[in-house]
């Protein structure tokens, strides 16, 4: 079991480590792969983000803030109701957000195995079977 956890914090800390190198912390890049999955909500606010991102409201503002003011994210107000924000990426911050996700992709090829690996002898053998053959 201790394997399998160091190895999901080394997954974490290569993916964390890839957009550093790209300029964004750890929790912008989680905030703009959130954005991508949530693309087709019609709305997707900072209340939203720092629920998901389990952080106080005022981090996901400065969070979006700091996002905004690069041009990673937009941040249009809501015609519904003007105090809300209806935050999405712009194309800037899919085309970094993809050059991130394509390197950690990469990697899965040489750290999926192990995972697996370590994953299977937590399970039993029952199940070692089908993890490897994944």
């Amino acid at each position: 079991m201790v394997e399998f956890w160091f190895r999901v914090q080394e997954f974490l800390r290569i993916r964390r480590s890839f957009a550093k190198s790209e300029g964004l912390d750890p929790r912008e890049y989680e905030l703009l792969l959130m954005l991508k999955a949530l693309a087709d909500r019609r709305s997707v606010n900072v209340s939203f983000i720092a629920e998901n991102l389990f952080v106080h409201h005022h981090v996901a503002a400065g969070l979006v803030k700091d996002l905004v003011k690069r041009g990673l994210v937009s941040a249009p107000r809501s015609q519904r109701d003007r105090r809300c924000l209806s935050l999405r990426l712009t194309r800037e911050g899919e085309a970094l957000l993809a050059r991130v996700v394509e390197r950690s992709v990469e990697g899965l090829a040489s750290e999926g195995p192990h995972m697996l690996s370590s994953l299977g002898r937590i399970l039993g053998p029952e199940h070692s079977n089908s993890a490897s053959a994944s």
